[in-house]
């Protein structure tokens, strides 16, 4: 693994930890309430950051309402507490994995059950 790769997860792992402690102790706003941050992808440049979370489906939009009104808070914390010469922008994204997995579990439980019969 090159030192830029080394670099750019290194701030992703930092990025994703000082989110999820940021929204659990300091965003008020209550339609982050049970927002997980699951991945960060930051740009090789340091640009951006991707932030991926998961909340439960009908809570989905409002959500991702309450990340993009906090991102500039977030990123003035993560300025602060990480000391990064660039602090990347924040764009938020529902991760869809963990609800993918649960119907496709659905589907398989499904398909066993009429093989049963």
């Amino acid at each position: 693994m090159n030192e830029d790769r080394r670099r750019t997860d290194k701030v992703a792992q930092l990025v994703q930890a000082e989110v999820s402690k940021l929204l659990l102790e300091r965003v008020k706003d209550p339609r982050v309430e049970g927002v997980t941050v699951t991945e960060v992808r930051v740009s090789s440049d340091l640009s951006f950051a991707r932030v991926y979370f998961a909340v439960a489906p009908d809570r989905a939009e409002k959500a991702a309402e309450g990340l993009e009104r906090a991102a500039p808070f977030l990123r003035r914390e993560l300025g602060s507490r990480l000391r990064l010469r660039r602090v990347p922008e924040l764009r938020f994204e529902r991760d869809e994995a963990l609800e993918h997995g649960t119907k496709i579990n659905a589907i398989l439980k499904q398909m066993a059950r009429g093989e049963e019969s």
